[in-house]
């Protein structure tokens, strides 16, 4: 338990060749994780995934393959650890610009994998970046379907906008796994 506390992740998982997970508890678990249990077991790729449920905190699994093994009499393949993503920026400790940014990795349908944004720990906290910007920011429909069709598309770009009578330059850059795309944004003066 200490260096699960020290490490800041929720659980960890053998997983067998099927796809099933045991944790060290011996409690089974499942999570859908699409084509990205193909990569790990078969293809022996490590992956990130996101595991996050409608309505509960956001969680990331992240798994690799190894030699099979057994545990308890659970046969496994690999292994993984799920992460609470708070607890994975606060364990990064994520501050750039003196903590002036909105930081966020979002999926190319805008959803906010990992948040470092003020509205983190707030009562404002939104969970899709383009229905949040659809809805709060001066941007015309067509431009935010130019910024959700680019990041979808893995484009990077930039482009200044207004949330809440606020200007803000925000970018955006692809990071290479999950159709994942960083995003900041900072105040303009």
């Amino acid at each position: 338990d200490d260096w699960q506390n020290s490490l800041g992740f929720e659980t960890f998982y053998f997983v067998s060749g099927n796809g099933e997970m045991m944790d060290t508890s011996g409690h089974y678990k499942r999570f859908d994780l699409g084509g990205d249990i193909v990569d790990l077991l078969l293809n022996e790729k490590d992956i990130v995934s996101d595991v996050s449920l409608p309505g509960a905190d956001s969680q990331t699994l992240y798994g690799v393959k190894c030699a099979p093994l057994e545990y308890d009499g659970f046969a496994f393949e690999a292994i993984a650890v799920v992460f609470r993503n708070d607890s994975m920026l606060d364990l990064l400790n994520i501050s750039a610009f003196d903590g002036e940014t909105e930081n966020y990795v979002i999926s190319d349908e805008g959803r906010i994998i990992m948040n470092g944004s003020s509205f983190r720990e707030s009562a404002d906290r939104f969970y899709n970046l383009f229905d949040y910007l659809s809805h709060h920011s001066d941007m015309t429909s067509v431009q935010l379907a130019q910024i959700e069709s680019a990041i979808s598309s893995e484009v990077s770009g930039a482009v200044s906008l207004k949330i809440r009578d606020v200007s803000y330059y925000m970018i955006y850059r692809p990071i290479s796994f999950s159709s994942w795309s960083l995003v900041g944004m900072i105040e303009s003066d």
